[in-house]
């Protein structure tokens, strides 16, 4: 059922002044050429004693002052039939608390001077506030709409605060501006809800609420922070979110949730994903920022997909089933800091190779002799805790048949492992030795330098040491090792000394696993 909608000013308005000397707009009180609040003392006690519960008010344009609404909700014992508060204005603190409207209720571009309280109010019927303005600090704690409620582009100069509120129809926020604070703590939708195009210069809280349909549209609602910490989504729903910070702390979707983020830094702490999910980015436009997830910490993320998302802040520690996590589009991770280091570390200038680097490595190393240009955390983790989450995203990779973004995350596990002091020497050499070999079997251009060097330097020690009473030129030994490197033997070996039958072995051997490592790196780059 649909609001009735009148004309603007469809009455028979007062013919008297308001206080500052305009025309009242106030409409007519039965046909006495005056609105209520214009009426002599007599006459205004006639219509109220006309009044009863259920009755239907008329009060379109009319300036009500405490005490005059107070003789109305006492003529009416607090309970309306039809209501009609077009371009009312309502001064000084009036109260609808415990008011029953059982009936249709419309309050369009009402002025409320003072902060009114409909705190557990009742609305039967349809109930409109699209245009109402409230000036100061308003209140709906309790009320119950069981029908469509509508605040399309209300202002709410101050904080409002619809906590335990129950929506059982359609609810339209679209477009209020709300200046001040927006609470709805613990309030149950049973219908869809629309804040789409909405404002709040503070906060907008539906912590612990509750939200039984399908459709809520929070699209281009911008505001400086949008929690629905605890809040429970019973029905599958998609969201739509431009909130400057989002938080999910412990929020339930308990069917398919897609959530849409544009421009938002989202924490998703604790959150429950019981059938399968995704949070998307919407594309940015000029000027936008990539929508960034700053924690997934506690959540089971065996249903969750993350798509086109800034990841370069986000905690993974003490996310659960970390290896059935999908990431798919164009998602960004931290990258470690550019360019070359100094410090008082061994050796004191270094340069980090440019890999994905999830935040907790970036809290563990900024810890370190070498911390510079990190990004201090709390929480910092140790390494063997880090290889974890490295391996689990490592592994969700290759499920995804993803081999290069795999790569990636075997990298900074090895160098977790590498660094792990809990682990035995023996263990942290050899992976050390990887690690300046090849990059951990990732890094080809390592494998060629160390091939390179093996060649350039057993040249040298075979020009000195390699052939008994033969003088080599520098060319000449290059020459033999590159061959002895190739299986081949320019010089015979009964003129090689021991050193040289020394250096023709090391360079067979050297030669083949150099190699096999650069061609390990570049499998790794380009396997699918």
């Amino acid at each position: 059922m649909e609001l009735p909608r009148p004309p603007a000013r469809h009455w028979e308005t007062c013919d008297q002044a308001d206080e500052r000397g305009e025309p009242c707009i106030g409409v007519q009180a039965g046909g006495t050429g005056r609105c209520l609040a214009h009426l002599r003392s007599r006459q205004r006690r006639e219509v109220l004693a006309a009044l009863r519960p259920g009755s239907r008010l008329s009060l379109m344009g009319t300036i009500l002052l405490p005490e005059l609404w107070d003789d109305i909700r006492d003529a009416t014992n607090a309970v309306f039939g039809e209501a009609d508060f077009t371009e009312a204005t309502f001064f000084g603190p009036v109260s609808f608390a415990d008011t029953k409207f059982e009936y249709w209720a419309r309050f369009t571009n009402a002025v409320f001077a003072h902060g009114p309280a409909f705190d557990r109010a009742t609305f039967s019927h349809n109930v409109s506030f699209e245009g109402a303005t409230f000036e100061l600090t308003s209140s709906f704690v309790a009320a119950v709409f069981h029908e469509a409620a509508f605040f399309p582009h209300t202002r709410f100069k101050q904080n409002v605060t619809f906590d335990f509120t129950e929506f059982h129809g359609l609810t339209d926020f679209g477009h209020a501006d709300f200046q001040g604070g927006f609470s709805a703590r613990s309030a149950v939708f049973h219908s869809p809800a629309r804040f789409t195009g909405s404002s709040s210069s503070d906060t907008a809280v539906f912590d612990h609420a509750e939200f039984e349909a399908e459709d809520y549209s929070f699209d281009h609602f911008t505001t400086g922070h949008l929690s629905l910490g605890k809040a429970t989504f019973r029905k599958p729903v998609v969201l739509d979110f431009s909130a400057g910070e989002l938080s999910c702390v412990a929020t339930r979707f308990e069917d398919a949730a897609t959530i849409r983020l544009r421009g938002s830094a989202v924490v998703m702490d604790r959150a429950v994903f019981t059938a399968p999910s995704a949070i998307t980015a919407v594309p940015a436009g000029p000027g936008e920022d990539r929508p960034e997830l700053i924690s997934l910490r506690g959540v089971d993320v065996t249903n969750l997909t993350l798509t086109d998302l800034d990841l370069r802040s986000c905690r993974f520690g003490g996310a659960l089933h970390l290896d059935k996590l999908r990431l798919e589009g164009d998602y960004v991770f931290g990258r470690p800091p550019a360019g070359f280091r100094t410090g008082w570390a061994w050796p004191p200038v270094w340069r980090w190779t440019r890999r994905q680097v999830i935040t907790e490595e970036g809290a563990w190393r900024a810890t370190t002799a070498k911390g510079t240009g990190w990004a201090t955390g709390e929480d910092v983790l140790k390494p063997r805790r880090i290889a974890s989450l490295y391996r689990q995203l490592r592994k969700a990779q290759e499920d995804n048949k993803y081999e290069p973004g795999a790569a990636g995350f075997y990298y900074g596990e090895m160098e977790m492992r590498r660094n792990d002091r809990d682990n035995s020497l023996a263990e942290r050499v050899i992976l050390t030795l990887y690690w300046a070999a090849s990059g951990y079997g990732l890094r080809a251009s390592r494998a060629f330098a160390c091939l390179t060097v093996l060649l350039l330097l057993a040249g040298f020690f075979f020009q000195h040491f390699g052939i008994t009473g033969v003088s080599l030129s520098y060319g000449d030994g290059l020459l033999d090792v590159v061959g002895s490197a190739m299986g081949l033997d320019v010089v015979k070996p009964e003129t090689l000394t021991r050193c040289g039958h020394v250096l023709r072995m090391i360079v067979r051997i050297g030669s083949p696993l150099f190699l096999g490592l650069a061609a390990l790196a570049v499998r790794n780059r380009v396997k699918r």
